[in-house]
């Protein structure tokens, strides 16, 4: 595919390399130094990446959508526009698939946390709290992921009905901790205790290039499909019905 970036940041980066080693072309890459020029269209672009800053995303993709291109968002922090860019993705009849985080271990460590949630309902001795842990650079607390971990644990657990971005003492909180230290790629950890047991789930990035391998998969699987998706979309059509 021949490929246009909208954003030079760490995850764009990573995600060029890995776009290159699987044998994809970069056309461009736009950034506030060099702003995006439409058409994109008239270099043969295939797929558009949009790896900016949030408030810059319905911008973007709605640009890249009138242009008939497909968009994969990588961009956190823009999700309470998300109906409204799902909109103008049905009207265009486009192709949009976002993510949280593209990482292929985050998205088995969501289905685990999932599954885990909803078996301690059963065993309200057990409290669930959620940290999150990433550089000091990081935009948004909490994360993007953990937000998108913590509805998973909402819509799986009768017992939960809201997080909340702190310690909580109320059995219906999921806290949400966040955690930014020197050099963290990212790590995301659910843990589970009673008192007598702990129960620890975690994720940990030991290298961008997981989120950039992640992307480029996601990237080619939309190359085949019409709609708005979800990165769960992605890995549920790997799956099938696995638990």
């Amino acid at each position: 595919m021949n490929l246009v970036f909208l954003g030079n940041g760490k995850l764009a980066q990573v995600t060029m390399e890995i776009a290159q080693e699987r044998g994809h072309q970069i056309v461009a890459v736009y950034d506030s130094a060099r702003p995006m020029v439409a058409p994109l269209s008239k270099d043969g672009v295939d797929l558009v990446f949009e790896m900016s800053r949030p408030e810059l995303v319905c911008h973007h993709v709605l640009a890249v959508l009138e242009e008939g291109l497909p968009v994969v968002i990588g961009t956190t922090g823009w999700y309470e526009r998300m109906e409204e860019l799902k909109d103008h993705c049905v009207r265009l009849n486009g192709r949009v698939l976002w993510a949280s985080n593209f990482a292929p271990g985050v998205q088995i460590f969501r289905r685990l946390g999932r599954s885990l949630a909803g078996m301690l309902d059963a065993l309200p001795e057990f409290r669930i709290e959620l940290h999150e842990s990433h550089h000091r650079e990081k935009l948004d607390s909490p994360s993007g992921t953990a937000i998108h971990t913590a509805n998973d644990l909402l819509s799986s657990s009768t017992r939960l009905i809201r997080w909340v971005p702190e310690p909580s003492d109320d059995p219906r909180e999921l806290p949400v901790i966040s955690h930014r230290l020197e050099g963290e790629v990212g790590t995301h950890t659910l843990m589970a205790q009673s008192d007598f047991e702990l129960i620890s789930l975690e994720h940990k990035a030991n290298n961008r290039r997981a989120f950039g391998l992640g992307a480029v998969l996601a990237a080619e699987w939309l190359q085949q499909r019409q709609g708005f998706f979800r990165i769960d979309d992605c890995y549920e059509s790997l799956w099938g019905s696995a638990q």
